[in-house]
């Protein structure tokens, strides 16, 4: 690693007017090696970004809340491969849309059964995302079913797509399976997530809802214009939301958000503070779809969301609970066993156990998998690895 030449790739990031601002972090077992933050909070703006800047981590979410479900499956509160609907019975009402007859009025059936809590995490419940599935984004239009980061009731009661179990579908599965940890816990999620994993890493700015002190430090968001261009964005997820979003709600910091990834690099431990065992990290790191496969992409249907997703290489990723895994070396990269995942506004994240090295890059543009965006992670990862 060369720290200079990480510098200057963040500051070309910025200078050349591709990003307001951006915050590149690295990391081993034992200590945190490259901590750096190029540009503005938001365009226009005095203030400098930094670790410290708060930032919408969208389904970077979803590893917080697999952390807490598993933390229930340690202590005997849900079980993986048990219905769900045992715990919330409510998802059971939720049923599967196959399609739209001649008047154009969804065709909707029962689900064949209820999905169980690993399925949630593994996507493959038969949950999606309305931006990423063309059937749902005409239901949404049709229903008038207000959007994700609305926390609204009726988006969670969205229809599936396919039964548990056929297919893997990107989407809301990790909401649901906040639900289930609400029902095991007795808590509101974002209360389980403070008491189980903030306090413990001492991530005191990270949250469903914006406290004060965080807002004070809340960094703007950002569009990509189909010509390049970057301008402002006014947007915050709803701070009165029906449910806390356990697939994409959550506010923090780079810096806090580094702590949670470095503690699963050490096998669930942290500053002497034990989260998870080392077991439960290595299955839920390892990949689980069996029979399944990932598709080469996703395809956006919605392109003020999100662009395309490309996986790597067809057949080279699989997939944990909530994580990308990768199942070979990537030249110049990480190795085979890293898992990893990223949020909407364009920040990344890796583990990579085997060269005992943590990455994230973070910041605030839409739409998802930003061609600058995501040219620069490429760069940050090779120079992150080059010795």
């Amino acid at each position: 690693m060369k720290p200079n030449t990480l510098h200057a790739l963040l500051d070309a990031a910025v200078d050349g007017g591709g990003l307001a601002g951006v915050v590149g972090l690295l990391a081993s077992r034992g200590e945190v090696s490259f901590e750096y933050a190029a540009g503005r909070r938001a365009l226009g703006a005095a203030q400098p970004m930094t670790a410290d800047t708060v930032m919408w981590i969208a389904s970077m979410t979803k590893a917080v809340t697999s952390i807490a479900a598993m933390q229930c499956v340690e202590r005997g509160l849900l079980q993986l491969d048990v219905p769900v609907s045992r715990w919330v019975p409510e998802i059971d009402e939720v049923p599967v849309l196959t399609g739209f007859d001649s008047a154009g009025c969804a065709i909707l059936r029962p689900a064949a059964r209820s999905p169980t809590l690993r399925e949630l995490l593994l996507h493959t419940g038969g949950c999606a995302y309305e931006f990423l599935d063309a059937d749902l984004a005409r239901y949404f239009e049709l229903h008038k079913v207000p959007p994700g980061a609305s926390g609204a009731h009726a988006t969670l009661m969205r229809p599936r797509v396919a039964d548990p179990g056929v297919r893997w579908d990107y989407g809301i599965g990790l909401d649901w399976a906040g639900r289930a940890v609400e029902a095991a816990t007795g808590r509101r999620l974002g209360d389980a997530f403070r008491e189980q994993i903030f306090e413990p890493l001492g991530m005191q700015h990270s949250a469903f809802r914006l406290s004060a002190a965080m807002r004070e430090n809340l960094a703007g968001m950002h569009a990509r214009k189909p010509d390049g261009e970057l301008i402002g964005l006014r947007f915050e997820v709803n701070q009165a939301a029906d449910h806390d979003m356990g697939g994409h709600g959550l506010y923090s910091t780079p810096r806090e958000f580094l702590r949670l990834l470095r503690m699963l690099l050490r096998g669930g431990e942290l500053d002497g503070r034990r989260l998870l065992s080392a077991a439960t990290v290595a299955a839920m790191s390892g990949d689980q779809l069996g029979a399944l496969r990932l598709p080469a992409g996703i395809r956006s249907v919605d392109r003020r969301l999100s662009n395309d997703i490309g996986f790597r290489d067809d057949g080279r990723n699989g997939w944990g609970l909530s994580f990308l895994v990768e199942l070979a070396d990537v030249p110049g990269g990480r190795r085979a066993g890293s898992y990893s995942w990223a949020g909407l506004c364009n920040s990344h994240y890796w583990i990579d156990p085997a060269s005992d090295r943590v990455g994230l890059l973070m910041t605030q543009v839409l739409p998802f998998f930003d061609a600058p965006t995501t040219a620069l992670l490429q760069q940050f990862e090779s120079a992150a690895y080059d010795p």
